[in-house]
């Protein structure tokens, strides 16, 4: 099904768990990924800019991806008293709010970043002046990954104003920075991340796999947000396709990267810990009632006999 709230398709594939979707395989062959590299910040380099909000026709603009919030924002007054600064009304500067030039400066090195290299150690290696060996590059990379969403869609002023992360992308786009808390205050943090979820689906479901299946109707193409599944030798002709298109629409050329499907019977301890993160502690009777329809007694059984009988996994079993 296809959700009402941001468009995303969800399916049995989709809510595989990680590790296990390299075991899927369709007519007796295996799936590999193209995904569309640091496709929020990607996308945010377009709905930033001016044209994503005042835009009526079919395209990929407000209108187009969530027009109830369009004409929401419109019926308000604050599509129109978008100002522009000063000797530049080419980018937007919401929300009827000014902007300096130096935010307005960043908004522009934002939107010409090289999305085909690696975004993320683009920022840092703007943000942080220090040198640091090949090691310390990766580990601070997934540190800022990690923090991407958070960066976002966090609208918590006291986070905001603390997180190393967030304070070094604003150090680096103060005024990308400044409009991404301006809009969780004038829309709400929902509602936002509601319009970057539309639009991604709107660019990956509606056009990119829209085409690639008038292309190709037999082969099979599977989605998870940012991320598309198919035959191997199929995936250059999908990369291009995601290339070109988003490029045409979003005005900026996609990174992507292309992924063999990992097949490992036994998990990686970071796996355990990644899962691990995501359980919730069931401390009160309405966090019990959220879940207690899906949750059978046969698989809390299994569960506690995988942890018996696998002493390499006694540290999760202490803190349980």
């Amino acid at each position: 099904m296809v959700a009402d709230s941001n468009h995303r398709l969800n399916s049995v594939f989709t809510n595989l768990p990680k590790g296990l979707r390299g075991f899927i395989e369709c007519n007796g062959k295996t799936l590999y990924s193209v995904d569309l590299s640091a496709s929020q910040p990607y996308i945010l380099s377009k709905v930033i800019d001016r044209s994503f909000f005042e835009g009526i026709g079919y395209g990929f603009n407000l209108y187009t991806v969530y027009e109830d919030i369009y004409y929401q924002l419109n019926n308000s007054g604050l599509i129109n008293n978008i100002k522009p600064h000063t000797n530049s009304g080419k980018h937007p500067f919401m929300w009827g709010e000014f902007f300096f030039p130096k935010e307005v400066q960043s908004i522009v090195e934002f939107q010409e970043i090289p999305f085909t290299k690696d975004f993320y150690k683009h920022v840092i290696s703007k943000g942080i002046s220090t040198p640091f060996i090949e090691d310390e590059l990766l580990k601070r990379r997934k540190e800022f990954k990690d923090k991407m969403m958070y960066i976002l869609f966090c609208d918590k002023k006291g986070f905001r104003k603390f997180d190393e992360q967030i304070n070094m992308f604003s150090k680096v786009f103060s005024g990308v920075n400044k409009w991404l808390e301006l809009s969780h205050k004038v829309i709400g943090k929902r509602v936002f991340s509601l319009v970057m979820q539309r639009c991604e689906s709107w660019l990956l479901l509606n056009n990119v796999c829209r085409i690639f299946l008038d292309n190709h109707p037999d082969i099979p193409l599977f989605t998870i947000h940012d991320g598309l599944f198919t035959y191997k030798e199929y995936t250059q002709n999908l990369a291009n396709l995601i290339v070109t298109t988003c490029s045409e629409i979003v005005g900026a050329e996609p990174g992507f990267k292309i992924e063999p499907p990992r097949v490992e019977i036994y998990p990686r301890l970071q796996d355990v810990d990644d899962e691990w993160v995501e359980i919730k502690p069931i401390n009160s009777e309405e966090r019990f009632n959220d879940i207690k329809g899906g949750v059978f007694e046969s698989n809390i059984k299994r569960g506690s006999d995988f942890i018996k009988n696998y002493p390499k996994y006694d540290s999760y079993r202490n803190a349980a």
